[in-house]
């Protein structure tokens, strides 16, 4: 509400301006020369209170004269009191608006100038302390006989915490609550503003899709605390190695989504995956726990793999389940797939269950060598599938599917009983090598698995002594008396128990101390890295440490003479790798040829 005087004749009339709901209103009262001074101070007294109350400041600008009255609470709001506001003029008030908004709200008081109505307008201004706060400017012109704006009255609210509330929850509603990145539909929107820039100026741009390959079994065994601490750490590594234009955004769970702008074509693309490939394998330090993971990524470039966001991202993705079955820690082309993909999944998932009754499946057995005497001690069996279309395809391409469909667990059986049957065969001919059987962990928990177990080397008359079960390092990791149960009920029945992919990040030394375990095999991952002085100290720790706790140790993934040399030295027991020769075909797949 603002008050001024108009003359006419020799009667002063006092005019009220004030808003009702919306709208703005001036009431006209006739006042007598001696009540003026009087009506006047009064209602300038009830302008004050009731402006103090509101916590805004108002104004009466007079456009023909250039001067402005204030009043309210100018100092809380500004940090100039009236006064100082009144000897600013407009060109300086405009100063203090700050340069992003300057222009569209002097633009927004100039068009309801020109259209001889109200206006609202939100701006940042710059307060005397030079610190910035959010001002809602609300007003009308008041127009003369001619239908000429003269004045402008209005008030000014300082509006920072609601504003700030604001983009809380708008921040809240396109970015994840975990790693603090874009969303997916912050970034679907940026696809489409990428999009359209795209096919203004004829440029392509990249979308990947990223899923972390060893994310469960951490977030499993270790909690959800460490899991979200790596989320949040692989958040910040990718956004990181990124450009600042790109976009990181997480999709959910331990999905990722990536915006490329500007990348011309896959080639380049590729190049962007490759860096963070690289950037991911290397470790992660969360609470105390030295933490390694890979990433698969699936590519989709604009314009060739798809025509809208979401069918763009939906190819990445195909293209990312093609790199998880290509053995995962690699990136993959939707233009490698196309939309045979998914079909081809289906269909392994059919042709998969015919592949036992079927006769499809195949062992090989990996030598494990002393490398005090360089005899061969164990073979390990891994599976291979004979496809009847696409050729001999690695465990990497078939078991995620098996695991899915629950065909793991035959599967299972079946290497099981093709392992003992070869192991069979050895003893037979006197070899006296040990077998080694990888143990999942849906076989691992299955009901009864131990006396099943043991049933079947009872069948082929051999004792347990002779087979090596490998427990994958995240099952050992699920303390507990269920767990302990199992690994001390295989122990009691002479089966030798090995803990595999020690190292990768996961373990916790205490299984090594209250389960029965008589050996750690050292992930083939450290033994790549063994160039890296770190890596070598790493090594020797765990040789020493598995020593002082009665445990034989084994290194996976030997290719080098170098690295041999240094096991040796380190006091390692034994090793497999292709430096000792490739994974044997069985010599024959009935016991008794």
């Amino acid at each position: 509400m603002s008050l001024f005087w108009a003359m006419s004749g020799d009667m002063r009339h006092e005019l009220h301006l004030c808003r009702i709901a919306d709208s703005w209103a001036v009431i006209e009262t006739p006042a007598t020369s001696a009540d003026t001074e009087r009506l006047l101070k009064e209602s300038e007294q009830r302008l004050q209170l009731v402006v103090q109350q509101t916590g805004q400041m108002v104004y009466d600008y007079d456009l023909r004269t250039g001067t402005i009255t204030w009043a309210g609470a100018t100092s809380e709001i500004t940090g100039y009191c009236a006064e100082e506001l009144a000897a600013m003029n407009i060109k300086e008030w405009a100063e203090h608006i700050h340069p992003e908004d300057r222009e569209e709200a002097l633009s927004l008081l100039d068009q309801a100038r020109k259209s001889r109505g109200r206006y609202s307008v939100d701006y940042r201004f710059r307060r005397k302390n030079n610190s910035y706060i959010h001002i809602r400017d609300n007003g009308a012109f008041l127009l003369d006989e001619e239908q000429i704006p003269f004045r402008m009255i209005g008030s000014m609210a300082d509006i920072t915490e609601q504003k700030i509330a604001e983009d809380i929850i708008r921040h809240q509603a396109h970015h994840d609550g975990l790693t603090g990145l874009p969303n997916r539909t912050l970034v679907l929107d940026r696809i489409d503003l990428a999009l359209a820039h795209a096919r203004r100026v004829g440029e392509g741009f990249a979308v990947l899709f990223l899923d972390l390959d060893r994310f469960k079994p951490i977030n499993d065994t270790l909690g959800h605390a460490v899991g979200d601490g790596l989320l949040i750490a692989v958040a910040q590594r990718l956004v990181g190695a990124l450009r600042p234009d790109d976009t990181v955004s997480r999709n959910g769970g331990d999905e990722f989504i990536v915006l490329l702008p500007g990348v011309p074509d896959a080639p380049a693309a590729g190049i962007v995956a490759e860096k963070i490939i690289h950037e991911l394998g290397k470790p992660f330090f969360i609470d105390g726990f030295e933490l390694h993971i890979s990433a698969s990524i699936g590519i989709a470039v604009f314009p060739t793999d798809g025509k809208n966001a979401e069918e763009i991202i939906r190819n990445a993705d195909v293209a990312l389940y093609r790199s998880k079955e290509a053995g995962r820690d690699r990136y993959a082309f939707y233009s490698d797939t196309r939309g045979s993909f998914g079909r081809e999944r289906i269909t392994l998932q059919q042709e998969l269950k015919a592949a036992i009754p079927d006769d499809q499946l195949r062992l090989v057995f990996l030598p494990t060598i002393s490398l005090t005497s360089s005899a061969v001690s164990s073979y390990e069996a891994l599976l291979r599938w004979q496809h009847p279309r696409l050729g001999l395809l690695l465990p990497e391409a078939f078991l995620p599917i098996a695991e899915e469909t629950g065909l793991m667990l035959a599967i299972g059986d079946w290497v099981i009983d093709e392992g003992l049957a070869n192991l069979k065969r050895w003893s037979l001919r006197g070899d006296p090598s040990l077998l080694r059987l990888n143990i999942s962990a849906q076989q691992f928990f299955q009901p009864q698995f131990v006396r099943r177990l043991a049933d079947r080397v009872i069948a082929f008359d051999l004792p347990a002594q002779k087979v090596r079960l490998e427990i994958h390092e995240a099952i050992a990791l699920q303390r507990g008396g269920h767990t302990e149960q199992i690994l001390r009920e295989l122990d009691a029945m002479g089966f030798s128990l090995s803990i595999d992919n020690f190292g990768t990040g996961y373990g916790a030394l205490r299984s090594l101390q209250d389960y029965p375990i008589r050996e750690v095999k050292i992930d083939r991952s450290l033994i790549r890295d063994m160039g890296e002085r770190r890596s070598q100290w790493l090594i020797q720790g765990m040789v020493q440490m598995a020593r002082a706790l009665g445990l034989s140790t084994v290194a996976g993934g030997v290719e080098h003479e170098g690295q041999k040399t240094l096991l040796r030295q380190y006091g390692c027991d034994e090793a497999q790798g292709w430096l000792f020769g490739t994974a044997l075909q069985p010599i024959g797949r009935n016991p008794a040829q």
